[in-house]
């Protein structure tokens, strides 16, 4: 699920978008998007199974878009050593310039094809897990 507010001109999109996968739940992450500035973060992220009570060892969380058929990272936590999910965990957020394509212009959300996370994770047995929550896909011209 996702939401859109954009300015008149199509130059200033914020999404909130939440989606979860089989063990994870991402609430509320926030990407915003101008001809200056991108920003991504701000989200919760919930361990589904156990009642959220859960402790790894390691998890990695990244959130990623495909621009123009080409993937990007818009952001990355990664912990090491005891994290608790009791509650779930803030994702963060990073502020940077604005992205550009290979002419030169800033980045819009119509450049946007997808945007998911991907989260690994260290699981009771020390196995290495991984999902993917899709947030965005973006809808084809009709």
């Amino acid at each position: 699920m996702y939401q859109n507010h954009q300015d008149t001109k199509n130059e200033h999109h914020y999404l909130k978008l939440s989606g979860e996968s089989s063990h994870w739940k991402l609430n509320d992450y926030e990407i915003e998007i101008t001809p200056k500035i991108m920003s991504s973060g701000n989200g919760k992220l919930y361990f589904k199974p156990t009642d959220n009570n859960y402790v790894t060892e390691y998890y990695d969380f990244g959130m990623r878009a495909i621009i123009n058929n080409e993937e990007t990272t818009l952001q990355k936590q990664v912990v090491s050593g005891p994290e608790d999910f009791k509650g779930g965990i803030n994702t963060g957020s990073v502020e940077g310039p604005a992205f550009f394509t290979k002419t030169r212009n800033p980045i819009m959300l119509e450049d946007v094809n997808e945007i998911y996370a991907v989260i690994k994770w260290e699981d009771n047995d020390g196995k290495m897990q991984e999902e993917t929550i899709s947030l965005y896909v973006k809808k084809a011209k009709e």
